[in-house]
């Protein structure tokens, strides 16, 4: 890493960073996420008119999980349904460790709750062999977490 440079286990939604409260509590979703992904939510979620409503928040260390900074960047947003978001199947990527690990990390400000998975769904390979079926997939479930 270069110098005067570091490493972020969280890096919260840089649009809502300056936000007022009241800005902050009209979101209605809260998505996580952690890579690539993250800038193909954002594209689909400004495409659909929707930043206002939707905050992203790139979880940048799967493990050991960051519980404190996933609840510091979620507190910021009390009114909203939280879901984690990957480009991988849901049998291949974070989601299984990572579901859990969220619902403990909230449950100090949000009491029991089930954290949503936008992603693909579960397979039995991790590529499909059609560039066409990846497109049409990743577009499916970049449309079904912008759909409020």
């Amino acid at each position: 890493m270069a110098e005067g440079t570091g490493f972020k286990l969280v890096i919260a939604d840089p649009y809502f960073a300056n936000a007022s409260e009241s800005a902050r509590a009209a979101v209605k979703r809260h998505l996580l996420c952690s890579g690539k992904v993250y800038y193909d939510v954002v594209d689909a979620i400004e495409k659909a008119g929707l930043r206002d409503v939707v905050a992203v928040t790139r979880v940048e260390q799967i493990a050991p999980f960051p519980y404190h900074e996933v609840r510091d960047a979620d507190k910021n947003f009390p009114n909203a349904e939280v879901a984690w978001v990957q480009e991988e199947h849901m049998n291949m990527g974070p989601w299984t460790y990572v579901q859990p690990r969220i619902e403990t990390a909230v449950k100090g400000h949000r009491g029991d709750i089930r954290v949503r998975y936008f992603g693909r769904g579960p397979s039995a390979v991790a590529a499909t062999g059609s560039h066409k079926i990846s497109h049409d997939e990743l577009h499916a479930f970049l449309h079904a977490c912008t759909t409020l």
